[in-house]
């Protein structure tokens, strides 16, 4: 686990019907990749490294529609912790 891991933000999925949060969180040190903890079956991680430009694309493009990861990339654009949210196929 990195050692600058801080509370970025905590949204609820929908807050119509379940009052689960989800919390996310923001390190800008990085760390050192160890295997995943399997020990729950139900969930399943990989590590997916991309440039930050890919990243935008495939959201841009409906390919990534996963709503933390989506919610994660704009808050850190609008906090100054990533450059603002480019447009597939904008430099």
């Amino acid at each position: 686990m990195p050692d600058d891991l801080r509370h970025l933000h905590t949204f609820f999925m929908n807050p119509g019907r379940a009052a689960w949060p989800t919390h996310l969180f923001i390190s800008t040190s990085g760390f050192a990749w160890t295997r995943p903890d399997a020990s729950d079956p139900a969930e399943q991680v990989r590590l997916a490294r991309m440039p930050l430009a890919e990243l935008d694309a495939l959201i841009s493009q409906g390919v990534i529609v996963d709503p933390p990861l989506i919610v994660v990339r704009a808050l850190a654009a609008a906090t100054g912790h990533l450059p603002p949210l480019r447009a597939a196929g904008t430099r």
